[in-house]
């Protein structure tokens, strides 16, 4: 894949992913607060998300196959934030995978918030909201994609396709059986 930041992407296809969390815990990461690990197709933007209680690898592993297993779509490559409890993509890297970040905000934060979420039976409840959320989003919410960045000069130029559902984007993959 051809990338940088103004280099365009040659595009992976579908079933490469990218992963992080979302930490629900108010001001105060002490006790047990709800995080939310969340899965983001690059190709087509499709977002899958699991809450857990606490992030040890176990969890995150079951969490991960969880999702593979509601996919209509083979996972093929996953790469993770910057987090000890995960490996690592781009090391110190901050906020260093663009389209994740772009999901924890617009789905996962939009629906949530910022508050804080404590306890097994929180997570349960919010499991019930992403199995609800993860249809809606991905069959009727479409989205720009980022089609080319350039720099001329001190401007950055973008150009996008037009706005469709990650479930549109994915039908008119050559590479996705229907």
């Amino acid at each position: 894949m051809a990338g940088g930041a103004f280099g365009g992407w040659a595009g992976p296809g579908p079933g490469f992913f990218e992963m992080g969390r979302v930490v629900d815990c108010g001001r105060s990461p002490a006790g047990k607060c709800v995080h939310s690990l969340v899965l983001t197709d690059i190709a087509s933007g499709w977002t899958e998300a699991v809450a857990m209680v606490g992030r040890e690898q176990t969890l995150i592993t079951e969490s991960v196959s969880e999702v593979r297993r509601k996919l209509a779509f083979t996972v093929r490559g996953l790469d993770v934030d910057n987090d000890s409890a995960l490996t690592r993509c781009r090391a110190y890297k901050k906020n260093g995978q663009a389209w994740i970040e772009e999901q924890n905000g617009a789905v996962i934060r939009r629906m949530v918030g910022y508050g804080r979420l404590e306890g097994a039976q929180t997570a349960a409840v919010l499991n019930q909201l992403y199995a609800s959320a993860r249809l809606y989003v991905s069959f009727f919410q479409p989205s720009f994609k980022l089609l080319s960045k350039t720099r001329e000069g001190a401007k950055v130029v973008k150009k996008y396709h037009p706005p469709a559902t990650p479930c549109e984007r994915l039908l008119d993959r050559k590479d996705v059986s229907d």
